[in-house]
């Protein structure tokens, strides 16, 4: 994986990767990366979600974990209900 300064848009991401359980899913999660991106601005009034950004094979990928503290498969949802308010072309 390469660091990059890069920094898309937050339309440009299409491929989001869901790691509730951040202590366990993140790490490997954030080693198939071949690059990660700067953090395109959002609103983080209503998204607390913890975010990774890069790509793979191509793909502009989004990595999503519950904010610290909150890592259960219960808080799923809740991650994805905003994660598809900040990032709008992700589709399921």
């Amino acid at each position: 994986m390469t660091s990059s300064k890069q920094q898309l848009s937050r339309t440009d991401y299409h491929v989001a990767w869901i790691c509730p359980v951040a202590d366990v899913e993140l790490l490997p999660a954030r080693l198939m990366l071949d690059e990660e991106h700067a953090p395109p601005p959002y609103d983080t009034n209503y998204d607390e979600n913890t975010y990774i950004y890069g790509m793979i094979n191509g793909h502009a990928v989004v990595i999503a974990t519950c904010p610290r503290g909150e890592t259960s498969n219960l808080n799923a949802g809740r991650l994805t209900g905003t994660m598809f308010k900040t990032f709008p072309n992700i589709r399921m």
